[in-house]
Parts: structure tokens; C-alpha cells; sequence
């Protein structure tokens, strides 16, 4: 059973995961983010720290952040559709808990 809880809040989704299988919490988790990084005209800046990824774009931010016990995965590499360029943010955690918080910022 996979357990997704969303709640909306101003400028910003927080987002909680679990799973479990046969009510057993799976421990070690991971989830895959596509952030698109140019979308044909304007390149998108991607600024990661430990704790969070900021991409900015046009003026405009959105902040991804997430908890101390995940980390985020070395992906670097760019995937092309007919939407633009992607690059994925691969977090993982060994906590049975995947938290993520979206907040759009001026």
C-alpha cells in the first residue's frame, strides 16, 4: 500500500509518502522529481544544496525542499522530450518517510 498525502497551502504543496507492503513500512525509499531545466527559449537556473533544489526561470522560483534524512541522489543528466529538457532530482531516503515541500517564491 502506498500512502500519498498532498495538502495545499499558500504558495506551497507539501507532500508526504509511505509504503507498505502486507502492513510492513518499507524503509528505504526513493522518488524521482522531473524539474524541467530549458523549455526551448529560456534555460532554467538549478541551484541544489543539501536540503533542497531552487529553479528559476523568467524571474519566477520554485523551491523543492526536503527533510535532513534524505539525500539527494547524483543525476545530472538532461532527458529532451517535445516539452523541453528535464533533469531529475532522485532523492532516497531509509526512513520509510519521503517528504517533499514545493513552495513558488517572488
Amino acid at each position: 500500500m502506498v500512502t500519498e498525502t498532498v495538502r495545499v497551502a499558500q504558495n506551497r504543496v507539501l507532500m508526504d509518502w509511505t509504503v507498505e507492503i502486507d502492513k510492513t513500512p518499507i524503509k528505504n525509499l526513493e522518488l524521482t522529481v522531473p524539474c524541467l531545466t530549458n523549455d526551448g527559449e529560456c534555460q532554467v537556473s538549478f541551484i541544489p544544496t543539501d536540503t533542497g533544489v531552487a529553479l528559476t526561470s523568467r524571474g519566477r522560483t520554485v523551491s523543492f525542499r526536503w527533510n535532513p534524512n534524505m539525500q539527494r541522489l547524483p543525476d545530472d543528466v538532461g532527458i529532451a522530450n517535445r516539452n523541453g529538457i528535464y533533469r531529475i532530482l532522485h532523492l532516497a531516503t531509509a526512513s520509510g518517510h519521503l517528504h517533499l515541500n514545493a513552495s513558488a517564491m517572488q
